[in-house]
């Protein structure tokens, strides 16, 4: 965790405005629906143990309104521990490890890969084809017969009737 000596960390600001209003732990885990101990290291601001910065961010917003503080002022907290601990990332990625440098990105960031994003991209395709699968096989189903087929049922099984060959000889035929 990074803080100034003169400045709070959000945790910290969050936590004792929590403490003013008489409000459990437990209270506002409940409000903003995250579990106890991930509200822990939210106040504690143990970053390895909380859900990407973003979710971090909506947390932080719903636990300011909860206890009654302006969202600005964690957030503002907020932002400035993460640009920190951004520039240290970028410092660490940066530093010399006897590497080829050629194999670094010229920015000198790891390049970054949307593996979350690839099982529900994949997922959408298949809903969506799935989808216009079943209209089309529904409107292919549901065609009307072409004009005059089906119509004349009685007649054609008159004519049917009419070829069948009559036995002129026979056990069963009487002259």
């Amino acid at each position: 965790m990074t803080q100034m000596a003169t400045e709070k960390h959000f945790g910290t600001l969050l936590r004792e405005a929590r403490e003013r209003k008489p409000m459990t732990a437990a209270e506002v885990a409940d409000s903003i629906k995250i579990s106890q101990s991930c509200l822990k290291s939210l106040e504690e601001g143990v970053w390895s143990e909380l859900p990407p910065d973003i979710f971090v961010r909506g947390f932080v917003k719903s636990y300011a309104r909860i206890v009654g503080l302006p969202e600005s002022e964690p957030l503002n907290l907020l932002d400035r521990e993460l640009a920190a601990r951004r520039q240290s990332e970028v410092e660490a990625y940066a530093q010399p490890s006897g590497v080829s440098h050629d194999l670094l990105p010229i920015d000198g960031l790891p390049p970054e890969t949307d593996v979350a994003r690839r099982p529900v991209g994949m997922a959408l395709f298949v809903v969506v084809v799935l989808v216009l699968s079943i209209v089309a096989l529904s409107y292919l189903l549901q065609q009307p017969p072409p004009p005059g087929e089906g119509l004349s049922l009685a007649p054609a099984a008159d004519l049917w009737l009419e070829r069948l060959p009559v036995p002129r000889a026979g056990p069963w035929f009487s002259a």
